[in-house]
């Protein structure tokens, strides 16, 4: 059928994308396991940022990104935008890197950076979840932020490490909200916008510090 025919064309496309890139999604279970399809969601703001990652995703999924809408606790109208891949096992080579037990609990796999991490991940992985540390309007500070939220204090440490080793980065390990995130030291901006600056969407620009290289 259409999917099928599909899958098979674009199945090492999909391989290769997912290891040059690391893109912040769920990973849902399907039929007992043994299959998985991925949930993307962003923000309005972030909605070029959507589109870019849905045609990177365009050979597996059924249609178009929908808005959502919702009201805040503090009554404001909050827009975001996603999309879903369809169920394959193709993703089960992500649940394997990610999902660390059956109940799908969030975790890494012991070298997921050092194995799997490109520059163009890192840009993806900051363009998701990244941003400044010091927001302050006129803050010379140019440290960024991976934030880490989800994960266990030992992976944090463990990425944290790995980023260090693998791409020659000052890294530290903060908490923020009791828990912990990835800053990347104001020393190491400079090599860290080299790394990144490649892949990096102009949209998504806006993330990094102001304060001039």
């Amino acid at each position: 059928n259409w999917i099928n025919y599909r899958t098979k064309r674009s199945y090492n496309r999909f391989n290769v994308r997912w290891r040059k890139s690391t893109i912040s999604a769920d990973l849902v279970e399907d039929n007992n396991g043994k299959t998985y399809r991925i949930k993307f969601e962003w923000g309005d703001k972030n909605k070029a940022y959507v589109l870019h990652v849905f045609n990177l995703f365009d050979e597996w999924v059924l249609s178009q990104p929908h808005k959502k809408e919702r009201i805040s606790p503090k009554g404001n109208l909050v827009i975001n935008w996603g999309f879903q891949t369809f169920s394959h096992k193709a993703f089960n080579y992500l649940a394997e890197l990610f999902l660390l037990d059956k109940g799908g609990k969030k975790g890494i796999s012991e070298n997921l950076v050092l194995d799997h991490l490109t520059p163009r991940g890192l840009a993806y992985w900051f363009m998701d979840d990244g941003g400044k540390l010091d927001y302050n309007k006129n803050s010379k500070n140019r440290s960024v932020v991976l934030n880490t939220h989800s994960f266990t204090d030992l992976d944090v440490e463990k990425m944290c490490d790995q980023i260090s080793n693998k791409f020659d980065l000052l890294c530290e390990v903060r908490s923020n909200k009791n828990k912990k995130i990835i800053v990347i030291k104001d020393t190491s901006y400079p090599r860290f916008y080299q790394l990144i600056n490649p892949y990096l969407l102009e949209e998504m620009k806006y993330k990094l510090p102001k304060f001039p290289l």
